[in-house]
């Protein structure tokens, strides 16, 4: 009986590692279970390199010199668009001091009875509001 005891131990001990490698493999089945995409992400080719430090401080000088000028004549172009606004805000300003002058001495001319109103529209409409305002205050004044 010593044989089939060895047998039957060798057979326990043997059940006993298959046992054992299925509860090893179960964990490694779940990790592993895209295999296909770990395959493809290994036969890909890096795109990226390690580049030598003086290489990138040369493009960024190159970048640099390249973006530099180009951003120092959009900063004094920007500048000299404002300067010209300025001096038309300013003009504007000085327009306005006389017509608000005549405004009160019509308004005084006619006591209250003109009110300012905003006016939206485009352009040509606006204009022809004027117009018609000029011509209503011209035919005022002639009647009275």
């Amino acid at each position: 009986m010593s044989v089939a005891s060895n047998l039957q131990s060798s057979i326990t001990s043997l059940q006993n590692s298959i046992n054992f490698l299925n509860c090893a493999i179960a964990p490694l089945r779940q990790v592993t279970h895209d295999v296909d995409r770990f395959k493809t992400v290994l036969r890909t080719k890096a795109v990226f390199d390690v580049i030598p430090e003086s290489t990138v401080q040369k493009r960024t000088k190159a970048v640099s010199e390249f973006v530099e000028p180009r951003l120092n004549k959009d900063h004094e172009l920007l500048h000299e668009i404002m300067a010209e606004l300025a001096r038309k805000q300013d003009r504007l300003h000085k327009q306005m001091a006389p017509l608000e002058k005549k405004l009160e001495r019509v308004r005084s001319q006619h006591g209250a009875t003109i009110k300012v109103q905003k006016v939206s529209g485009s352009r040509d409409d606006i204009a022809r509001l004027n117009n018609l305002r000029a011509k209503k205050l011209k035919l005022a004044s002639r009647s009275t």
